[in-house]
């Protein structure tokens, strides 16, 4: 990860954490600029969303089934790259979530599927391609993604729901020069001033609420909720029903279980797993796997390594 030299940028309060609490994160967020800072070379995705509209207390409040607006996502354009059509996408990925994100491009009559590519990643007990989605919809293996890409001219969308398999497919994408595509359901609740970083998935009656940042390919199971002003690192998931309140920041490739809850202001470190149902009332080093009201530490993950940036 590149170094960033100031934090100026980034939302109130951080500036003001100690040096301890940004060591207990492991130095992401020094490392890292998340604030929303568009530079040259970029461009915005627009995507129509419901929103959530202001009230007296800055929180917001749901708008009624006509509040929708366009919201703007972030996709880096970098030198070189072969222009694609944003609204066909080939899905790489496997499993259950596979299957949601094409239900997803279904139900949007703007987007298309051109078809899927399996993700195996590293465990052997992925099924390297579903027969149930029918033959046609499977093109070929990882190994000819590029080619795809350029065959038919559309954008990667990541369909799988590992945390520590996304940090390693934003890598393989990475080192094939291929930006992966964001994709939000349009039953989502997403304020317009957000920050939603490239190959992030947001599912159906996901919350999103004001100055919250998403770093690249992360992924919002329906029913998941970011409260004002929180953050998150690259390849994080957030399962059904899990939250990340006000204000709380949580690194790369950490994996929130079911109805699992990071509460205000907590940093959660880099490849941190929290398990289904934890209340997290305490930061969390980086690796550490919690569990319970009050999350405690119950071991370490030992199997990622987040060391190297996927992106470059």
């Amino acid at each position: 990860m590149k170094t960033v030299p100031h934090l100026s940028g980034m939302a109130p309060g951080w500036g003001d954490m100690s040096g301890e609490s940004r060591r207990k994160v492991g130095d992401w967020a020094a490392q890292r600029d998340i604030g929303w800072n568009p530079i040259p070379g970029e461009i915005y995705l627009e995507q129509i969303c419901h929103i959530r509209q202001g009230s007296p207390d800055g929180r917001g409040i749901f708008g009624g089934s006509g509040a929708r607006q366009r919201v703007r996502v972030r996709v880096a354009q970098q030198q070189g790259k072969m222009a694609v059509d944003s609204s066909r996408h080939i899905i790489l990925g496997n499993g259950s979530e596979l299957r949601r994100v094409l239900s997803l491009i279904e139900a949007d009559p703007r987007h298309e599927c051109v078809g899927c590519i399996p993700w195996k990643g590293t465990d052997p007990s992925l099924d390297p391609a579903d027969p149930g989605l029918g033959v046609h919809l499977w093109l070929g293996l990882v190994d000819h993604l590029e080619d795809l890409v350029a065959t038919h001219r559309c954008s990667v969308v990541l369909g799988i729901s590992s945390a520590e398999e996304r940090w390693q497919a934003l890598g393989t994408l990475s080192s094939l020069s291929i930006e992966p595509a964001s994709l939000i359901s349009a039953d989502a609740h997403v304020d317009p001033h957000v920050n939603i970083g490239a190959g992030t998935v947001i599912h159906q009656s996901v919350i999103v609420e004001r100055e919250v940042t998403m770093g690249k390919g992360c992924l919002l199971l329906p029913g998941s909720r970011m409260a004002v002003g929180s953050r998150c690192g690259d390849a994080v998931v957030l399962e059904s029903g899990s939250q990340v309140l006000d204000m709380a920041r949580v690194g790369d490739e950490v994996h929130l279980g079911t109805r699992s809850t990071v509460m205000d202001d907590r940093i959660v470190g880099p490849s941190a797993l929290i398990l289904p149902g934890s209340i997290v009332t305490t930061d969390v080093e980086p690796n550490a796997i919690v569990s319970g009201t009050p999350a405690t530490i119950q071991g370490e993950e030992t199997s990622r390594d987040n060391s190297s940036d996927p992106a470059g």
